[in-house]
């Protein structure tokens, strides 16, 4: 049980080291402003993987989108591998994160890809 904690806990740290190098920002208000002001580019039709209830796929699940995190490209890349909400426009990617509360790389969709990371398959 040890053993397995300490797996864990160090496990969590490679986590967070893998998202602190990625230079990502929260940028909510921003984003969120300038989808009020439908800026181009800012429109929930440039969203990779998002869906409103208001598509034909009535079988999918509605995506609330909790908070905006401007990212870089690599991380764009794997994040849309895993099934998340990307915008991505002539300002800049950001990650449509679902989930709020905790750091983003405690998130599963950053496991994941530290995961994958770890096991060569990025």
């Amino acid at each position: 049980m040890i053993k397995e904690t300490h797996q864990l806990i160090a496990f969590q740290n490679r986590c967070e080291k893998f998202w602190e190098n990625r230079k990502s920002w929260c940028q909510t208000a921003l984003v969120e402003h300038l989808f009020a002001q439908e800026v181009e580019g800012f429109h929930h039709e440039y969203i990779e993987n998002y869906w409103d209830g208001e598509a034909e796929d009535e079988d999918a699940d509605v995506v609330n989108v909790l908070e905006w995190w401007l990212i870089p490209g690599d991380l764009s890349l794997a994040l849309k591998e895993q099934g998340e909400c990307i915008l991505d426009n002539d300002f800049g990617t950001w990650w449509g994160r679902t989930t709020s509360g905790q750091a983003p790389y405690m998130d599963s969709a950053i496991k994941d890809i530290v995961h994958d990371l770890e096991q060569g398959r990025s």
